[in-house]
């Protein structure tokens, strides 16, 4: 059967479901079928199934409308990031210690705490205990290692929330996690980061920006590969990076590249299926030089943070930036749009320049994390 395009928004298919409703319900016995237009700018097909879960929602929002009271709703960062009612409820979640604000706490769990009588995350460090906190994880079940592991890591970071300090994370035995060895190892580190445009925007899949900089006893200039604005413009831009960074590896054998979650090497197996890489191999020497900061990160120290987004961390660790003309990654991707769009050269070069500079303060901030890391071993 016909399966709705993973990258397509929930919202767009909701929407294009109810159309085929509405289209069903004034022209029925007509045949028809739901196409979506994707980022890749391929057309897929939407699988139909009556306007159901449209009409399901439909229904709950009725529903919430008539209530006389707000529902209890759990927040979380991500879960709240892009909503419209982020303003009224996150600073009521911020103030009222809701369990929400916990990072990596789940809605399910938060749920079950709340239907237990806990409101509010203070209180599970007032109520449970690491090994009951692992019974509760466990749910009547068999208390596993997992669940241990589950409670363990909530209780560090309800910790360092609630003393608003950074609480080294431990193993089953006791014993601090340390850092890779690999991370304060070397005299100098690549900082890389990209940007790019998602499937499921107005752009294709791009990589727009390749940015790079060394960091460390000798620190060097940004160095950015920029995807030109023709149709041959992203595989340029895909090769001026390999350039760029065999010049690097070249003139610092053996050195990494340091890089926040996985959209870096993500894409660089995009690229590399799309493309191929150049003569010397250089897209699979870099794949095998990556280092993740974010994993390590939140695998050796629970944050007083509700996330672990490098700008969330980044500010946790002192790092403040000073570029506002591009003040996050979709900002940067409508300002890419726009320099897409226009024919002013001149405005294109200065978008172009703001998403440099904004790119670099990224590898400033990565730089800062990792320095911080380093310095928690002291």
């Amino acid at each position: 059967g016909t399966r709705t395009p993973k990258s397509t928004k929930i919202q767009i298919v909701l929407q294009l479901q109810l159309y085929g409703w509405m289209f069903e319900e004034l022209f029925p016995d007509t045949p028809f079928k739901l196409h979506v237009y994707t980022g890749t700018g391929e057309i897929e097909e939407v699988e139909y199934d009556g306007g159901v879960e449209a009409l399901e929602h439909l229904a709950r929002i009725l529903e919430l409308e008539a209530l006389t009271t707000e529902p209890v709703e759990v927040v979380g960062w991500t879960k709240c990031g892009g909503c419209g009612f982020r303003e009224h409820c996150w600073p009521r979640a911020v103030s009222g210690d809701e369990l929400g604000y916990v990072s990596d706490l789940q809605v399910t769990f938060a749920e079950r705490l709340i239907a237990a009588g806990i409101s509010s995350y203070p209180q599970i460090l007032e109520q449970f205990t690491e090994e009951s906190l692992a019974e509760f994880y466990a749910n009547g079940k068999k208390v596993s290692e997992s669940n241990r592991g589950s409670a363990r890591k909530l209780i560090e970071n309800v910790t360092a929330l609630t003393t608003n300090k950074p609480v080294r994370r431990r193993d089953s035995a006791g014993e601090l996690i340390a850092l890779p060895p690999e991370v304060p190892a070397a005299d100098n580190f690549v900082m890389f980061d990209l940007e790019g445009a998602q499937p499921d925007m107005e752009l294709p899949q791009i990589v727009y920006l390749w940015g790079m900089q060394v960091y460390g006893k000798e620190k060097g200039e940004f160095r950015g590969a920029v995807a030109g604005f023709d149709e041959n413009g992203d595989e340029q831009g895909w090769f001026d990076f390999l350039k760029i960074a065999a010049e690097l590896m070249d003139a610092h054998p053996g050195i990494r590249f340091v890089y926040w979650t996985s959209y870096e090497k993500t894409a660089i197996n995009r690229y590399l299926g799309k493309y191929g890489d150049d003569d010397a191999g250089t897209a699979a020497k870099v794949l095998d030089s990556l280092l993740d900061l974010h994993p390590i990160t939140k695998a050796t120290v629970a944050m007083p943070i509700p996330s672990y987004s490098l700008k969330v961390v980044e500010k946790a660790v002192g790092f403040e930036r000073q570029v506002d003309d591009v003040a996050k990654g979709d900002e940067s991707i409508v300002a890419f749009t726009e320099a897409c769009e226009t024919e002013d050269l001149t405005r294109r070069e200065e978008i172009m320049e703001a998403i440099r500079a904004y790119n670099e303060e990224d590898l400033e901030a990565t730089w800062a994390v990792q320095q911080w890391l380093t310095g928690l071993g002291d």
